[in-house]
């Protein structure tokens, strides 16, 4: 039987770390990569932790749901969605707190909140968002539930800052420069 607790608490607590940990160790560059590294660690997570729902349960990457979108990564149990997924990355400094990228994230919570109204099946919505910032962005489950945003949590990632004690990290300067150098050369 599929355990929606455990699943909760994986990607509360877990997959945003190691999303992050991919990301600074230059895996991750761009919103296609986080998509894969997300679907890969959340494949992962059935096959080693919950091996007896492995076989009941199919992560799917951009799916079409009837014809309503293209969600970035779908949980379902068989043949029902019961976890949604939306990534964003905003790849250059401070754009999150710019107007265009919460609007931005404002319409994955638009979408998510309209496939929970569509499908009764899906249990939560998560939208990660990964940015680099001086300022913490984080809206609270009270703000997102008085948006009339029920059953889903907003994650962040912040590259600069440490979200919890809002602490520099360690060497940002030297892997902000060699980051952006590979964007250069890269992409």
């Amino acid at each position: 039987m599929f355990d929606a607790q455990r699943l909760n608490g994986f990607v509360n607590d877990e997959l945003d770390n190691r999303l992050f940990s991919d990301i600074w160790n230059f895996c991750v560059f761009n919103e296609s990569d986080l998509h894969s590294a997300a679907y890969f660690y959340i494949r992962e997570y059935f096959f080693k932790r919950d091996s007896k729902s492995a076989s009941e349960v199919i992560v799917r990457c951009e799916p079409v749901m009837e014809d309503r979108g293209r969600p970035d990564i779908v949980i379902y149990n068989k043949y029902d969605p019961i976890y949604m997924i939306e990534l964003k990355m905003f790849k250059k400094t401070n754009l999150i707190h710019e107007h265009n990228d919460t609007d931005v994230i404002k319409s994955d919570l638009d979408a998510l909140k309209a496939y929970i109204a569509h499908y009764p099946t899906i249990r939560w919505g998560f939208q990660i968002s990964v940015y680099d910032s001086e300022e913490i962005w984080k809206p609270s489950s009270y703000a997102l539930k008085k948006a009339g945003y029920e059953k889903i949590s907003v994650r962040t990632i912040n590259l600069r800052r440490q979200e919890d004690n809002k602490r520099r990290r360690n060497n940002y300067d030297q892997w902000r420069k060699q980051f952006d150098k590979y964007l250069e050369r890269h992409f």
